[in-house]
């Protein structure tokens, strides 16, 4: 089979460099290929080439060379024409970002692409690279030429949506993260610029998970505008966390105490919700005998 010639404009550095590694790792075998680049205009044409200076190997190589060409090139296409392709979908799609948010998109983009174990289609990156190194690999079995860039733009489909479907998710839970953090600033300041209506509030959660506020005396905090919320979340209008957070704000205690027993589970954005607002009023217990209180003593 004929060793194939690659074509790219933008990459020839990195496919030059990962083909040498390659190439390198058949020498070690016995089996001696070179590497020939041919500059064309603004093209770059790495060609894999046999000691004899021709472009054959032996059918028995051949599936062998194959992979490990394709596995190759699918690296090249993950670690730096990926990342190329998000941004150019950021830059057609969402140019309306101001251009101090656009590192803080990109950040956002890049953690989308890399992440893991969300277990269906593309979304992985490994599942990504596995079907790239594949499509790679089934094209080389059937032509000896092949330009990076126009096989990744005009054979793989799927991908590409992948990508685009990748940059969306990032830019919504950007957007998420952006309002999430203009809402803590305003909570923040209305803590801040309110006078305190008690010394201290104690967050208390039993070892069953549920919430509850008490006072410095162990006692459970009661007020109407926590009873008026109660009523609301009966009524399934609000959440159980937001009854309580809003009760924390109303009454902007001088201090907060979180008491987390070692041995019970708190929802860690609840907690690092109360530190954003609240800063350095907030205390963490993890043992005393408010840290004990069983599931028995019921809160709201």
């Amino acid at each position: 089979m004929q060793l194939p010639s690659i074509a790219t404009r933008n990459y020839a550095e990195h496919i030059r460099r990962r083909l040498d590694f390659t190439v390198r790792s058949f020498a070690d075998e016995g089996v001696n290929i070179g590497l020939h680049e041919r500059l064309c205009g603004k093209t770059h044409f790495l060609e894999l080439v046999t000691e004899n200076g021709d472009k054959f190997v032996p059918a028995p190589l051949t599936e062998k060379v194959m992979g490990q060409v394709a596995a190759a090139l699918s690296d090249v296409v993950m670690d730096h024409l990926e990342e190329e392709l998000a941004k150019r979908i950021i830059h057609d799609g969402y140019d309306h970002f101001p251009r101090d948010e656009y590192k803080d998109l990109l950040r956002s983009v890049a953690e989308e692409l890399h992440s893991e174990g969300k277990g269906y289609g593309l979304v992985d990156r490994s599942a990504r690279k596995l079907y790239v190194a594949q499509a790679l690999r089934e094209y080389l079995e059937t032509s000896n030429e092949l330009n990076l860039e126009g096989f990744v733009r005009f054979r793989l489909k799927e991908y590409m949506s992948e990508i685009e479907e990748a940059v969306d998710r990032a830019v919504d839970s950007y957007m998420m993260e952006k309002e999430y953090g203009e809402f803590i600033r305003l909570l923040r300041y209305f803590v801040e610029t309110q006078e305190p209506q008690a010394e201290e509030v104690n967050v208390i959660v039993s070892p069953g998970g549920q919430f509850w506020l008490a006072d410095a005396s162990g006692q459970k905090v009661k007020s109407n505008h926590l009873d008026e919320l109660v009523i609301e979340m009966v009524d399934g209008d609000i959440e159980y966390e937001d009854v309580l957070m809003s009760n924390l704000i109303t009454m902007a205690p001088k201090t907060v105490i979180i008491h987390q027993p070692k041995d019970v589970d708190i929802p860690g954005t609840y907690i690092e919700t109360i530190k954003s607002v609240f800063g350095d009023r907030v205390r963490t217990c993890y043992g005393c005998r408010m840290c004990g209180y069983s599931a028995s003593k019921k809160g709201l």
